[in-house]
């Protein structure tokens, strides 16, 4: 690893919001991404498999960050609570996946391991 690439992954980490880097909020950017119209919370409460307050804190967070979106559609006569990534949150995660794909060159440089993010 050369002081080249150490500087280079330390300035991506600079430009991510420390707030956004748990591994919670990037699975909840990560799954809104594949839904452009958005996902109601109980499909992201399944699909995380996440109790009510982890899950309402996070969306919170994330709503306040303005990285996602939240709406109301009537589904027979009930309000039903929609998330749906913002610009601003898809730029964030291209972010986050930037940093992510900087840190597996890093550890595939080595002869001795390597490390690879896997997207199955």
């Amino acid at each position: 690893m050369t002081e080249d690439e150490i500087q280079k992954l330390l300035d991506l980490s600079d430009k991510l919001s420390s707030k956004t880097v748990t591994l919670t909020r990037c699975l909840i950017l990560g799954l809104l991404s594949y839904f452009a119209d958005g996902i109601q919370y109980r499909e992201l409460k399944t699909a995380l498999k996440m109790s009510d307050g982890k899950l309402i804190a996070n969306l919170n967070e994330l709503k306040t960050m303005e990285y996602i979106g939240k709406s109301e559609v009537q589904v027979d006569q009930r309000a039903i609570d929609v998330y749906a990534l913002t610009e601003k949150g898809r730029a964030e995660l291209t972010k986050i996946i930037k940093w992510m794909k900087t840190i597996e060159k890093i550890a595939n440089e080595g002869d001795e391991k390597k490390c690879q993010i896997s997207t199955k």
